[in-house]
């Protein structure tokens, strides 16, 4: 029998995947960022998209905080994107959504800063997911400037 947090796992699995099925269905690619369980969804653009998961519903709004629910959709692997393609090309024009920074160094993400003998160093990360970001370029030139002490490679992704 499974623990309860494999199953919790094992449903946030599923749900990402009906999820990338769904955008890929409209030919989007997606990354998800940050917290399984409320993840950024973003695309190859770096634009992090109006909407957010809620269980197994996505949920499309005008703007990224404090905006109003456009339309929302529940994600089984059923769900045929372009039966939304038309209602979800009116919102993606229709809404704002955000930029997000993200940072480079060869093939690696930076992910954070480990703190050894009073001195930051940059850890890396090879997955996306686990990249650090930040949602302005004043603060994503600032990471940078920072990281560029130990790494001058590192380039800002746009």
């Amino acid at each position: 029998m499974k623990s309860e947090h494999e199953s919790f796992i094992e449903s946030l699995k599923r749900r990402a995947y009906f999820l990338r099925k769904f955008f890929k269905g409209l030919n989007m690619e997606i990354s998800l960022l940050g917290d399984y369980n409320s993840p950024l969804v973003v695309t190859n653009e770096n634009i992090v998209l109006s909407c957010y998961l809620h269980n197994f519903q996505l949920v499309f709004k005008d703007a990224p905080h404090n905006g109003n629910e456009v339309f929302r959709l529940k994600l089984k692997n059923s769900l045929k994107a372009d039966d939304y393609r038309e209602q979800f090309e009116e919102w993606f024009k229709a809404s704002e959504h955000r930029k997000v920074f993200l940072f480079q160094s060869g093939d690696f993400y930076f992910n954070k800063s480990v703190q050894f003998l009073d001195t930051d160093y940059p850890l890396y990360t090879k997955s996306k997911r686990l990249a650090y970001y930040v949602f302005s370029m004043e603060k994503a030139l600032e990471v940078q400037k920072k990281i560029s002490e130990f790494d001058k490679k590192v380039r800002i992704i746009l």
